[in-house]
């Protein structure tokens, strides 16, 4: 007697919505696409709006459609979130610590939005150990298992939880403001509620207007359907701060070959090949040699600010 067949997942509840950043209803679609990452069920559609031009998915899961959409196995919520083989955290987020100190000398406290497992305020517990750390996640799990390593991190939507007021001087979003409903909102609250006087917000972005998305086209890692509600452009990053009411004065990069090489991952198995040479090719991704080889093509990118994320230092105006 054959088995009978595994029931069909539900696909993602949807939503239609106006523009994010200017509230039009003038969508005009990019193009549509499946869950590259998880393989959560359903077409997700990536739209531009005809106002003001950010790029938007529209329509966007409900808020119901959380839970499906970051999945268990969601990797910035794992315990092991961005460790290597030879050390407990990855150099790149250890950079990131210092460029926290490098821009925010007076800082003392830090307040990490969607923390996840933590590993971000591990690194700065680990650069800058007089500072006071904490953070907030939306997912049980993740903040599980970031109170496991001895970290304050408090569980809900940022909104929604009763922080000290304007004691922060630094808050951090990465990788956070393409994930929200309302990334004005949120700035805005950042701005009004939490940061303390000279208080410093620090993002990182994925950009649409990187030589990486331009390269390597609906293969590009940063699109992240369903999970990214917004993908910023370098112009539309400035309008979107600015009307939030802030001012970007330093800016980085770290993390970039992620994009780069996962990104030719996703190419390269898209591609029509044989078997055993897309298996190489891919395989050939994940050696140093091949790391080293994309380095000349990431200092590029960014020198010439077509990096494929940007981390920026902002400051209220």
């Amino acid at each position: 007697m054959s088995a009978l067949p595994a029931p069909a997942l539900p696909s993602v509840p949807l939503a239609p919505v106006v523009c994010p950043l200017c509230q039009h209803d003038q969508p005009i679609p990019i193009f549509t696409g499946p869950d590259r990452l998880h393989g959560v069920p359903g077409l997700f559609t990536l739209c531009r709006c005809g106002h003001c031009g950010l790029l938007y998915q529209n329509p966007r899961p409900t808020p119901a459609a959380l839970d499906m959409i970051y999945p268990a196995e969601y990797p910035p919520h794992q315990a092991d979130a961005y460790h290597t083989a030879q050390q407990p955290l990855h150099p790149d987020m250890l950079k990131m610590a210092q460029f926290v100190q490098r821009h925010c000398p007076h800082g003392r406290t830090l307040l990490d939005v969607g923390c996840g497992s933590g590993a971000f305020l591990r690194a700065m517990q680990q650069v800058n150990p007089q500072w006071q750390v904490a953070g907030t996640d939306p997912s049980v799990g993740a903040v599980a298992a970031a109170r496991q390593h001895g970290l304050t991190v408090h569980h809900g939507m940022l909104e929604q939880l009763d922080l000290p007021r304007q004691q922060w001087d630094a808050v951090t979003l990465w990788h956070v403001l393409e994930h929200l409903p309302d990334p004005v909102g949120t700035l805005v609250y950042i701005r009004t509620h939490l940061l303390a006087p000279r208080g410093v917000l620090f993002l990182a972005v994925p950009m649409a207007d990187s030589w990486d998305a331009r390269l390597f086209g609906r293969n590009w890692v940063g699109w992240d359907l369903p999970r990214h509600f917004v993908i910023f452009t370098r112009a539309i990053l400035q309008a979107m701060t600015a009307q939030s009411g802030f001012q970007m004065h330093a800016e980085a990069q770290f993390f970039a070959d992620y994009f780069a090489t996962e990104s030719l991952r996703w190419l390269l198995a898209d591609m029509s090949m044989p078997y055993a040479l897309r298996r190489i090719s891919i395989a050939a991704t994940y050696t140093r040699p091949f790391r080293l080889l994309v380095q000349p093509y990431i200092r590029l990118a960014h020198a010439y600010q077509r990096t494929t994320v940007l981390t920026g230092a902002f400051q209220p105006q």
